[in-house]
């Protein structure tokens, strides 16, 4: 006959025949309450007891975006939803605060290995002129020595003399 018929499954969806790919199948990342949402009118959710409740515009684009802070739960109170965003918001914050104290504890290693090394190459400096300091000593003493060798040797072949 040519025209396409629909069947309705048990959960009330629309289903098209074989071969005909609805909207919602082509997206795998979606959760049935997303696709609810998707496939239901955007100004209005049926409710068990047949009712249509209407939503704001803030709830319908809620139920649009992804992420799962933004999905409308069918059923969830306001509190509900207020607490469980609170509950979100305190994770993310606590997520941002061990971050800051990670990179916070980088820093104060860096630093400290920073003054380490600046100690060592101190240290190093005054090691190095310590021994330049006995080197200079030791070379100044086989001066004299020599010295007093040579006036020693002098005195010696004048006495020969």
């Amino acid at each position: 006959d040519g025209v396409a018929t629909t069947m309705t499954d048990t959960a009330g969806a629309a289903q098209e025949e074989p071969g005909v790919v609805p909207l919602h199948a082509s997206i795998p990342s979606l959760t049935s309450v997303e696709v609810m949402s998707r496939t239901s009118p955007p100004s209005s959710v049926s409710s068990g007891l047949g009712r249509s409740q209407s939503l704001s515009p803030v709830s319908s684009r809620n139920a649009m975006s992804p992420g799962p802070e933004s999905l409308i739960v069918l059923g969830e109170s306001t509190s509900a939803r207020k607490r469980r965003h609170l509950v979100q918001e305190q994770k993310r914050q606590e997520k941002e605060r061990l971050a800051m104290e990670e990179l916070q504890r980088q820093e104060d290693e860096r630093e400290r290995k920073a003054l380490i090394r600046m100690k060592k190459k101190k240290l190093m400096e005054v090691e190095r002129k310590k021994q330049e300091e006995e080197r200079k000593k030791k070379a100044q003493e086989a001066k004299a020595a020599a010295a007093k060798a040579r006036v020693e040797a002098k005195a010696a072949a004048a006495e020969d003399m």
